[in-house]
């Protein structure tokens, strides 16, 4: 029997993925995703936030609709970022961006 290719092999997929780190322009952390078992999740970076706040599934963000946005704060000021952009931003392979505001 040939060996499975990468692609269909369990878990591959999850593999693939990168981590994203999101800032806002004073370069306080905003958002985590990583990969999580069902596609990527979601970290908050909120110091001063409830830190039992679960994580958020992009698929489960990005299904309620194109203008989905998850709010974030900072030291600095709260941010709307859409889910379409991280999704756009995580399939680019980028691992780092600075969100500056809408389309950034």
């Amino acid at each position: 029997m040939p060996p499975a290719s990468e692609a269909s092999r369990p878990g591959a997929r999850r593999a693939r993925l990168r981590f994203l780190r999101i800032v806002c322009p004073a370069n306080h952390p905003l958002i985590e995703v990583v990969p999580g078992l069902d596609g990527p999740v979601l970290l908050l970076k909120d110091a001063t936030a409830d830190k039992t706040r679960p994580a958020t599934r992009l698929s489960a963000l990005t299904a309620m609709g194109p203008d989905a946005a998850i709010r974030c704060r900072c030291e600095c000021s709260y941010h709307d970022v859409p889910a379409a952009w991280i999704a756009v931003k995580l399939g680019a392979g980028v691992v780092f961006v600075v969100w500056g505001g809408h389309g950034a």
